[in-house]
């Protein structure tokens, strides 16, 4: 009875390791990843379709190949040590990403997963290697890193641009200005009224200048969110008088009638001058350079913003005003983009973006009103104190 039942149960036995087989084989050679088992001289034994794809050869190809051959020559000694640190029991499996030369002769980058199997006497049997094509995340991380270089190109040749123009600026504007100063010095010996108030608003404006020089960095620092104020305590009234010194000039050029409106005395401010002035001389300089006829007015108010003392200042002229969306893109800074009627109306938008901003450095508040044609009114309300000012 059991000499006939053993032939039957070593068919079926047969059948059960065949089936197994056929099962592993088409798992093998389905697989998303690539998978090789090469000797341990790096002879391919066994190659799965992916492997094929990732590598462009055939499976007889591969056969009469060695891993070393198809890997990229800069690469070949790193894959060589890994081997033998397996072998030699250092390390029983290793990660690494390589690259691969295709039968085309183009690259490949693979990330590869290798692992030694052993005879039972401990003896190399064969290497297994689990392969993932990763040349797309090769050049986008290749791109992302030329446009990281790239960048950090761009703002060094930024910074030494803005360092020699600084440079370049300040030395000729420092030697007009102490030219200015001898001329002043021996006019007021000569007693010359007309000379000297000329010279002292060339030498104002030098000063003030200057002092945009000094500060040139300022609008990049600005749009990253990390200028500082200096706040000092100054007499408004001096401040509004350089103003309209230096602002006057720009009027009378185009024949424009300048008119300023304020209170007799201002008193003390405790702010950043330099800042404050900057953003008055850009909403003046503005409404001087884009107005073609009529009157540019600055008016000076004092008013009580919940109990604390603010300074309104209100520039309005008579050009060719803005529309809605232009006034939007004043109030919201952003670089000038867009159908833009004019280049007069892209300077004006840049400055406008600047101004908005040196504002909110100082507490304050940028407002906005005009019609196309009628001319355009701009509102400028900070705290006298920016210190105690709420956010």
């Amino acid at each position: 009875m059991n000499s006939q039942t053993g032939p039957e149960n070593t068919e079926q036995a047969e059948q059960a390791r065949s089936c197994a087989e056929a099962r592993h084989l088409a798992v093998f050679d389905n697989a998303v990843v690539g998978i090789a088992e090469t000797s341990p001289r790096g002879q391919y034994r066994r190659v799965n379709k992916k492997f094929r794809d990732i590598t462009g050869y055939g499976e007889d190809e591969l056969f009469a190949l060695t891993e070393q051959r198809i890997t990229h020559p800069d690469d070949v000694a790193d894959c060589a040590e890994a081997t033998r640190q397996m072998i030699e029991g250092a390390m029983a499996s290793c990660a690494a990403e390589r690259r691969y030369i295709r039968k085309d002769g183009s690259v490949v980058w693979v990330e590869l997963e290798i692992s030694l199997v052993r005879h039972p006497d401990g003896a190399a049997d064969q290497f297994v290697t689990v392969a993932r094509d990763i040349t797309e995340r090769k050049r986008a991380e290749e791109s992302l890193r030329q446009a990281r270089l790239a960048a950090d190109a761009a703002n060094m040749a930024k910074a030494d641009f803005q360092s020699r123009m600084s440079h370049q600026l300040r030395t000729p504007l420092n030697a007009i200005l102490l030219y200015t100063q001898m001329l002043i010095e021996d006019v007021e010996e000569t007693g010359s009224t007309n000379a000297l108030a000329d010279l002292e608003k060339v030498n104002l404006s030098g000063r003030h200048l200057l002092e945009m020089i000094n500060d040139l960095l300022n609008p990049s620092k600005i749009r990253r969110g990390i200028v500082e104020i200096v706040a000092s305590d100054f007499p408004l009234d001096d401040l509004i008088a350089q103003v309209e010194a230096a602002a006057r000039p720009w009027a009378e050029q185009k024949r424009l009638a300048f008119e300023v409106a304020r209170p007799e005395r201002l008193g003390l401010m405790h702010s950043d001058r330099a800042k404050l002035r900057e953003c008055l001389m850009n909403l003046l300089a503005n409404a001087a350079e884009f107005t073609d006829q009529g009157t540019v007015n600055l008016r000076v108010e004092e008013v009580d913003v919940d109990g604390d003392s603010w300074l309104r200042f209100v520039v309005k002229d008579t050009g060719a005003g803005m529309s809605q969306e232009q006034i939007r893109r004043h109030v919201e800074p952003r670089l000038p983009g867009g159908m833009l009627a004019s280049m007069h109306t892209m300077a004006e938008e840049a400055d406008g973006s600047i101004t908005q901003q040196l504002v909110s450095v100082l507490r304050g508040k940028l407002h906005v009103e005009c019609h196309p044609g009628e001319g355009t009114l701009f509102v400028v309300e900070v705290p006298r104190d920016v210190l105690t000012a709420s956010d």
